[in-house]
């Protein structure tokens, strides 16, 4: 299952093979997963004050997450995937399994 990859730097998105996406170490994962929810929340043109309105949230925890500072719960990033508009889908699936390996110990 190909899972779409996007440089924190530009717009250009590369496809590349799900096992090839998904690196060993925890603490890559979770850099991974706060690159692709902040691309996401760029794309959706939010701000990070929004989407803390939105949710309910703070804004320091958005933050948080988006700068891989803590670890985000699959229910998080499910929140945060609907507030962004990201439906069902292969993309959707990816970033809850990096969040819920992100999570393990490495």
């Amino acid at each position: 299952m190909p899972v779409r990859l996007a440089s924190p730097h530009s717009q250009r998105v590369t496809t590349l093979p799900s096992v090839l996406y998904i690196p060993f170490c925890p603490t890559v994962r979770r850099r991974q997963l706060a690159t692709e929810l902040k691309r996401l929340r760029l794309a959706a043109k939010m701000t990070i004050e929004q989407v803390a309105e939105h949710l309910e949230w703070s804004p320091g925890k958005i933050s948080k997450i988006e700068n891989a500072r803590v670890s985000v719960l699959p229910r998080d990033v499910r929140h945060l995937l609907e507030a962004y508009g990201v439906g069902d889908g292969s993309e959707r699936e990816a970033l809850l399994t990096l969040a819920r390996q992100s999570r393990e110990r490495g």
